[in-house]
């Protein structure tokens, strides 16, 4: 008679520091490679110095890091990402990131066995593997109220992480077994948006602030309103706006050709501002 032994681990989250901060955004930052700054008696930055934001044709940041025209990004400097054998190039007056794309088998709709599903590492953009029944020894996270299998990814809500269901998990959302997630967006984004002043888009005000999922320019007719706080300022196209401040942008269409009605931006965590969505007619984008 074969029997099948499962693993079955609980996930407990305890309230960590990080989570507070990401609130705020810091993901980006950290991403980005910028520089924190503090006050007196707050845990999270309150400001960020960014050399990754300022203008550059003879060489490109990531991570903190500065590559002249020509080099090529470590990949073990970019593990996680789905963007591979980037390459600092020189782009009419910047220095700018091209690198291929992985062709994962899951994105082109690849087959896999009957009742398999795909595994990952930790540190991979594509399937590693599959795993197929009769799952013999096979770990299994319960997060959220969702059961997960060895292999599979989750994503803890109220976190910046990215996590796999492995063996020997105890709880303790940390490595081998999560990860910070990355947003790379040195390596996808057009350099323009950065030195342009634009401004990380997220989702409604209140949840924690990941990866933005788009970026908000200036057009230059922005009508800038709110309650200054402090002297600390963020930079919208060729306007500096104090924390506190805000401007509003109405009907902007995304990169989807969607219109979201209603964008609010403040000054938050200087340097970027921070959009918020308030009003959308999304249908592909979960806010």
């Amino acid at each position: 008679m074969k029997h099948n032994f499962y693993y079955l681990i609980f996930i407990i989250i305890s309230p960590v520091l990080s989570e507070k901060c990401d609130n705020l955004g810091v993901l980006l930052y950290e991403d980005l490679g910028c520089s924190p700054h503090y006050a007196k008696s707050n845990p999270c930055p309150a400001s960020y110095t960014c050399h990754a934001l300022e203008t550059s044709d003879k060489h490109c940041f990531y991570k903190g890091k500065i590559y002249q025209i020509g080099e090529i990004v470590d990949n073990q400097i970019s593990n996680g990402s789905c963007y591979q054998s980037c390459r600092c190039t020189k782009e009419k007056e910047y220095a700018n990131f091209h690198c291929t794309v992985s062709d994962c088998d899951e994105w082109l709709d690849s087959p896999i066995g009957r009742g398999c599903y795909r595994q990952y590492s930790l540190d991979g953009c594509c399937a590693s593997g599959q795993s197929c029944p009769p799952y013999n020894n096979v770990a299994r996270c319960v997060i959220d109220g969702k059961e997960y299998k060895e292999g599979e990814r989750f994503y803890p809500e109220k976190t910046c992480l990215r996590c796999i269901c492995q063996k020997g998990f105890r709880g303790k959302l940390e490595e081998p077994f999560c990860k910070r997630k990355t947003c790379d967006v040195q390596l996808e984004r057009s350099i323009q948006d950065f030195y342009q002043g634009c401004a990380p888009l997220y989702g409604p005000k209140g949840r924690v602030l990941c990866c933005p999922y788009g970026w908000i320019c200036p057009d230059g007719s922005e009508n800038i309103q709110g309650r200054t706080k402090t002297d600390d300022s963020c930079k919208f196209g060729e306007k500096y706006l104090k924390i506190g401040d805000s401007v509003e942008k109405l009907n902007v269409k995304n990169g989807f050709g969607e219109v979201i009605r209603k964008i609010v931006c403040e000054c938050v965590l200087p340097p970027l501002l921070t959009c918020n969505v308030v009003l959308t007619n999304l249908s592909q984008i979960s806010l």
